[in-house]
């Protein structure tokens, strides 16, 4: 159950973080989720589905730790991975939450 909730607040994170960029922003996510959704649908994975959910949020987890390592290295890159993690958390998460009719 925490591992849903996890998730759950992912979506609502990525939500809150595109939505506070505006309204052209929300417009390029909109599109990149669209992407992302049919890309899944080519590999016949329901984007909707827990599981794809839960490797999204898995992917970008791995992208912000890779961030906070380069830290020490490379500011500039690292924010640039964090972004990165921000915009695919974003893109794959968006609109994950609605229920398919």
């Amino acid at each position: 159950m925490g591992e849903l909730k996890s998730v759950d607040q992912a979506i609502e994170d990525a939500r809150t973080w595109v939505g506070d960029l505006g309204p052209a922003w929300v417009a390029s996510f909109d599109q990149m989720a669209v992407d992302v959704r049919r890309w899944a649908e080519d590999l016949r994975v329901d984007p909707l589905s827990y599981e794809f959910r839960a490797a999204w949020c898995v992917a970008t987890t791995f992208l912000h730790r890779m961030a906070r390592l380069m830290e020490q290295d490379d500011d500039l890159e690292a924010e640039r991975v964090k972004w990165a993690a921000n915009i695919l958390g974003a893109a794959g998460l968006w609109g994950a939450a609605v229920c398919r009719p």
